[in-house]
C-alpha cells in the first residue's frame, strides 16, 4: 500500500524556497544600495582611502572560514 503525495506539499515548498530567494535579493540589493549612497555621501572620505591599505587589511583580517575534518 503507497500513498499519493499531494502536489499541493511540492508546490508549497518550491512556494516558500522562492519567496525565501526573492527576500534575501531584495534584501542583498538594499544594503548595497544602502552603501552606495553612504559612499556618495562620504565621497571625500572615500577618495582619500588607498585601495593597497584597504587590500591589506582585509587579508590579515581574521579567517572566518572554518575547515572540518572528517576522520
Amino acid at each position: 500500500l503507497s500513498l499519493m503525495v499531494t502536489a499541493c506539499s511540492g508546490e508549497r515548498s518550491f512556494s516558500k524556497v522562492s519567496l525565501i530567494k526573492n527576500y534575501l535579493r531584495t534584501r542583498t540589493a538594499n544594503e548595497r544600495l544602502s552603501a552606495l549612497c553612504l559612499l556618495n555621501v562620504e565621497s571625500e572620505m572615500a577618495r582619500d582611502l588607498s585601495t593597497d591599505t584597504l587590500v591589506t587589511k582585509f587579508t590579515q583580517a581574521k579567517r572566518r572560514k572554518q575547515r572540518f575534518k572528517v576522520a
